[in-house]
């Protein structure tokens, strides 16, 4: 299993002078499938050197982690894929339904906490995982205070 950061910084990247102009959390998997998790709204620089891809898994309806689905819509178009599978948690889905008109190219694959996955040599493991409080900061519109598929590759099944 090979993985890529294609971005660690915070919400809205690291932008600033004398900063290091991080772009947004996402991780590309190799392993024997290619998948993306988070599509963030850094999708079309993250997506530059990249030629296909076999699903996208999504940790939650902020736009930090999904801000990025229109942009591959037409990255899939201009490589001639209609539609690609979406894992992610119930709530996400329902906020991007809520969020996006245009959701043609993807094919929603609900997952819940607990739920395990093998796509490609990944065992993928759905954990709900409660993000901190913001005092400051009101999430997005629709969006959960949960992580509602957070991704874990274990050694061996839990439980």
């Amino acid at each position: 299993m090979q993985l890529r950061f294609l971005g660690t910084g915070a919400s809205g990247g690291t932008p600033g002078r004398g900063r290091s102009q991080r772009l947004e959390s996402s991780l590309d998997v190799e392993a024997g499938v290619r998948l993306l998790i988070d599509v963030t709204r850094d999708f079309e620089r993250q997506s530059r050197a990249r030629e296909c891809l076999d699903a996208v898994l999504l940790t939650h309806a902020h736009a930090d982690a999904c801000g990025g689905v229109g942009q591959l819509r037409r990255w899939l178009r201009s490589r001639g894929v209609e539609r690609l599978p979406l894992y992610a948690g119930v709530a996400t889905i329902d906020a991007l339904q809520k969020r996006f008109r245009r959701l043609d190219h993807c094919d929603f694959k609900p997952v819940r906490p607990g739920g395990r996955r093998q796509l490609g040599s990944a065992r993928l493991f759905a954990l709900e995982v409660p993000m901190r409080a913001r005092s400051a900061f009101r999430p997005s519109p629709g969006a959960s205070d949960r992580v509602d598929a957070c991704w874990s590759t274990p050694r061996t099944w839990p439980g």
